[in-house]
């Protein structure tokens, strides 16, 4: 009988082992959220959504508007490598490129914010 008991729990652990679900971070193993949830976008517009994705999730703020200054030439490029085909959104997007560096040269936090907001807007333009 008291065998029973630990034949019962070796099968209910083999049972999970064997058909759980993977974690997304095992799911997503070496692959890209963006490439996950944007099948259609360029490896250009992925790399873009890549670096600017921790930005468009943190807490709006003074910590959020500062790493986006830093990183805003790094910004700016990754748009104009991805913003290549020829549709009104792509101009749109280098300008609010444009914009969050002026903004982070004026020390302008509002309009940083607002065009890490936009950026994230029209990354969903340029993706599909």
């Amino acid at each position: 009988m008291t065998r029973l008991p630990r034949l019962i729990s070796l099968l209910a652990w083999l049972a999970t082992a064997m058909f759980a679900v993977p974690t997304s971070a095992q799911h997503q193993e070496g692959h890209s959220h963006a490439a996950a949830h944007h099948p259609k976008a360029s490896p250009a517009a992925i790399a873009l959504h890549d670096l600017m994705e921790p930005l468009w999730h943190a807490q709006p703020g003074a910590a959020r508007t500062a790493k986006a200054c830093g990183m805003a030439d790094e910004i700016k490029q990754r748009v104009k490598t991805a913003a290549t085909r020829p549709i009104p959104e792509n101009a749109a997007i280098l300008n609010s490129a444009l914009a969050l560096e002026t903004a982070c040269t004026t020390k302008n936090d509002a309009d940083a914010s607002r065009e890490i907001d936009h950026l994230h807007q029209l990354f969903y333009k340029i993706a599909e």
